[in-house]
């Protein structure tokens, strides 16, 4: 689970003294050795992940300069960037990055967080505020109850988002997606998840962070999101290339998937989830997946849609496309799941397209 924070540590991100404010009005004055009390209107316990100052110097490099640039804007976060702003943020009692673990919300998941998370982090599922049903394994949030979930997770209009989850970029993509469709503009992933904060060199926390409730309206951008009709007029027009993200056995149908038709919907590219990352788990860089696209048959010149099984790897794959620079792409989120159950046969497709 990684280092947990501990005071006598030599190692652990020191801090000589810290300032923290109570309603904007008094000041506190600590002095620690690892990790910051901030005290707001509700009280919010600020750690400090970071590493040995060396093992800073050896991982990012000339990397710091290029990390200090990044904002809201950004797709991809690294580690040094993100226990720099928890750093910060301990000192100056910032509270516009929040920090969100997702997970799949399997039992157990949530002990998990709370045996050791990435510190000031806080927990919620793909699952939460959503029904599965048989078409739809991996449904949208309800959107008044996804409302109250993130204004209680203590994010407003101009919080900095950035997600990470413990398992294979799926839950967190899947967050970065369902926060720009409710029109939350400041979203970003950490690249490479808990495994690469922890393999890194920083440190775990389990304690819990309390937050303010805010009192934020989401705004739904449709341009993100295409439903079942769209796929079918896209089937006359082909005005919109699909990108699937299934492996290549489930995808050309020599297997199926969780026990639905086999095949892809014609013209569907593949591009599997597994070509996207480096060997740990980071995304490759925006010109390798570039190269990748156009090797397996897209034209990023035109409009992209992804799809996959139940929208949670076409969500990895929007990310990754995103990166490349191309603009908006939206996922068929009913995907294989839907459309499967749904269609004639004349309009699946077996073999490669």
């Amino acid at each position: 689970m990684g280092q947990k924070i501990d005071n006598s540590s030599p190692h652990g991100c020191a801090m000589s003294s810290c300032v923290a404010m109570f309603a904007g009005i008094l000041f506190l004055v600590c002095v620690v050795g690892v990790g910051v009390t901030v005290y707001f209107a509700t009280i919010e316990i600020v750690d400090c992940g970071c590493p040995d100052d060396r093992v800073v110097d050896k991982m990012v490099g000339d990397k710091k300069s290029e990390d200090d640039k990044k904002g809201k804007d950004t797709i991809l976060v690294s580690t040094h960037w993100l226990s720099t702003k928890i750093y910060e943020a301990s000192r100056t009692g910032d509270a516009t990055i929040r920090v969100v673990e997702v997970s799949m919300g399997a039992p157990g998941d949530e002990e998990l967080f709370y045996e050791g998370h990435i510190p000031n982090a806080v927990y919620t599922t793909v699952k939460s505020c959503a029904n599965a049903t048989a078409l739809f394994p991996v449904d949208l949030p309800d959107p008044e109850c996804f409302g109250e979930h993130i204004r209680s997770l203590g994010i407003s209009e101009d919080t900095h988002v950035v997600v990470y989850d413990r398992l294979d970029i799926r839950p967190s993509s899947r967050e970065w997606w369902i926060l720009k469709l409710h029109g939350h503009k400041g979203v970003s992933i950490l690249d490479g998840g808990l495994a690469k904060w922890i393999s890194d060199g920083y440190e775990t926390s389990n304690k819990n962070l309390t937050t303010l409730t805010t009192d934020y309206s989401l705004t739904f951008v449709p341009a993100k999101i295409r439903h079942m009709d769209a796929m079918m007029y896209n089937m006359k027009t082909r005005a919109e290339q699909i990108a699937d993200a299934r492996n290549g056995e489930v995808y050309n149908g020599s297997i199926s998937d969780r026990g639905l038709k086999k095949g892809h919907i014609p013209g569907a590219k593949n591009i599997p989830l597994s070509y996207l990352f480096e060997d740990d788990r980071t995304f490759k860089s925006p010109e390798d997946l570039r190269k990748l696209a156009e090797s397996r048959g897209l034209d990023l010149e035109r409009p992209v849609v992804t799809m996959c099984r139940t929208g949670m790897q076409a969500s990895v794959l929007s990310v990754a496309l995103h990166l490349t620079g191309i603009g908006n792409v939206p996922v068929y989120y009913g995907s294989w799941s839907q459309w499967s159950q749904l269609v004639d046969d004349e309009y699946i497709a077996i073999g490669s397209s």
